[in-house]
C-alpha cells in the first residue's frame, strides 16, 4: 500500500467507539512512484515487501526466529517498512502495523471484486476496524 505525498490520512472514531482509518491517495503518485519518476524519499508510505534475510531489522529477525514463524522460501521474509519524505525507510509502529494488517486482509477482496469503492469492517489485534477502500482518479493535466 502506498500513500502518496499529496495523500490524506485521519484516523477517527465513529458512534459505535470504532477506528476509522481513511487514506485518500492519486494513482499518479503511485505510478510516479513505480517509474521512478518520484523516488520513495519524496512521499510517505507504508510498505510491506518479501526480500531476502539481509534485507530484515534485526528486531524484527529475532521475533520471527523467537516465535517460529514460517517463511515459505529463502527469498520471502516479510518487511513492513515506513517512508518519510526524506528520511531512510523504517520500522512501523504498532499502529501502523494494525494498519497494514487491517489493509492485507481486505485488498485481495477489494481487488477480487473491480468494485469502484467498498467499506470493510475486520477485527485486527482485538480491535474492530472500519477501512473505506476506493481506486483513486488519475489526476488531469493540460492536455
Amino acid at each position: 500500500m502506498v500513500r502518496g505525498r499529496g495523500s490524506d490520512e485521519r484516523t477517527r472514531t465513529d458512534s459505535d467507539s470504532q477506528q476509522i482509518h481513511e487514506v485518500t491517495d492519486t494513482r499518479d503518485d503511485v505510478r510516479d512512484l513505480i517509474l521512478g519518476v518520484r523516488s520513495s524519499y519524496e512521499v510517505s508510505a507504508l510498505s510491506v515487501i518479501f526480500d531476502e534475510i539481509t534485507v530484515m531489522a534485526p528486531a524484527d529477525l529475532y521475533l520471527v526466529e523467537r516465535n517460529g514463524w514460517p517463511v515459505s522460501t529463502p527469498e520471502a521474509w516479510p518487511v513492513a517498512l515506513r517512508h518519510e519524505p526524506g528520511r531512510q525507510p523504517q520500522s512501523p509502529s504498532g499502529t501502523d502495523l494494525e494498519f497494514i494488517e487491517s489493509c492485507l486482509q481486505v485488498i485481495p477482496d477489494f481487488v477480487r471484486r473491480g468494485a469502484d469503492a467498498k467499506t470493510y469492517e475486520v477485527e485486527t489485534n482485538g480491535k474492530r476496524v472500519k477501512l473505506r477502500l476506493s481506486w483513486a482518479t488519475p489526476r488531469r493535466t493540460g492536455i
